[in-house]
């Protein structure tokens, strides 16, 4: 089997170290892929695979689906059984291109802004196959698209980090939160800042890393002098480098809702790490006193008080971290995510299962 794995800029900064586990895993599965990115991305990561297509991205999504839509005959002549368009900003493209060469079509869709978008293409089109990876986006899009639209849920999987120290080893020298938001500078970060802000003189060990999960920060940054908590923030990107070093931190902390899976929290929480977050839909594997700490009252006061626990009560928040590393452990390794993959794979491109003996 040959599969094209077609991605955009943004979506691969954040998830390179999936992209590219997922190269490598499908070969070991005697499945060849061929990566459809940006030009110049991943090229030390995938210096071992010849076979990529490379494409000009841009600013301006309607001139990169057009570069996008040129790629039809190179990988017409790959012999393709499937594309995987992993990218959800691709996703009317990806399905135009796979029509171009020929082959069936699957889309994934790690965002709950992509899901009717999702849904249409996936309705004007029975040959289309939806992937998500948590069960709230699966509800969702049945919702939406109702139970003829082919929908698919594949859990990501990561790797769980070696040989990382504890959190909170001793938090009345140093307490470094992680801090997951949607870079808008929403409301749930101001009070979260406001709340870390309170706390300067009790705590001058806090310090606080914003990663966005999409591509702005500025925003973010505003919020941070808004809330006068620019002392004790740093804007931090997901490069590989500075992903091993945030999954160390001592607490994750997701203030509002962003609808968004990025494969970081699972990370974080395979290194042990405790996660306090509020509702979102889109994130089934943050669980209420299983993997995580729901948070519900989001006032800077409850924010402050939430901060100040990790200094007086640090077993109970390593406990929450070691329960959601064996959940992590049990639920999104890499093997499983792999496998389930093979499954949709091997039904979509209409190749038959294999039987040992």
């Amino acid at each position: 089997m040959k599969v094209a794995l077609l991605a955009d800029r943004l979506w691969l900064h954040h998830e390179s170290s999936l992209f590219r586990h997922l190269v490598v895993a499908l070969a070991d599965e005697g499945v060849r892929a061929v990566p459809v990115v940006p030009a110049g991305m991943l090229r030390e990561q995938l210096m071992l695979v010849a076979d990529r297509v490379d494409y000009g991205t841009s600013g301006y999504p309607l001139l990169r689906d057009l570069r996008v839509r040129r790629l039809a005959k190179p990988l017409r002549e790959r012999g393709l059984d499937l594309i995987h368009v992993l990218d959800g900003s691709l996703a009317r493209v990806g399905k135009s291109l796979a029509a171009s060469v020929g082959v069936p079509v699957m889309l994934s869709c790690w965002n709950m802004d992509e899901v009717e978008l999702m849904a249409r293409l996936a309705i004007a089109d029975s040959g289309v196959t939806l992937v998500v990876p948590t069960s709230g986006m699966m509800s969702q899009l049945r919702r939406i698209g109702g139970a003829d639209v082919q929908v698919e849920q594949v859990p990501p999987g990561v790797i769980g980090s070696r040989q990382v120290p504890e959190p909170l080893r001793d938090p009345g020298a140093s307490v470094c939160c992680l801090v997951i938001a949607d870079g808008r500078g929403n409301g749930g970060l101001g009070t979260l800042l406001a709340g870390a802000a309170r706390l300067k003189n009790e705590m001058p060990q806090l310090q606080m890393f914003l990663y966005p999960v999409e591509e702005s920060t500025h925003k973010m940054w505003q919020t941070a002098a808004k809330a006068d908590a620019l002392g004790m923030v740093n804007l931090v990107g997901p490069e590989d480098m500075a992903r091993n070093l945030l999954v160390q931190a001592d607490a994750v902390i997701c203030p509002g809702a962003t609808g968004c899976v990025r494969t970081l929290i699972l990370s974080a929480m395979a290194a042990g790490r405790p996660v306090f977050a509020t509702p979102d839909a889109a994130l089934d594997y943050v669980i209420d006193g299983q993997t995580a700490q729901l948070v519900q009252r989001t006032g800077a006061g409850d924010w402050a008080e939430l901060l100040r626990s990790l200094v007086v009560r640090p077993d109970t928040k390593r406990e929450l971290g070691a329960r959601a590393r064996e959940y992590v452990r049990e639920h999104h390794g890499v093997t499983g995510y792999l496998n389930r993959l093979m499954e949709v794979y091997r039904r979509v491109s209409g190749e038959p299962l294999k039987f040992e003996g």
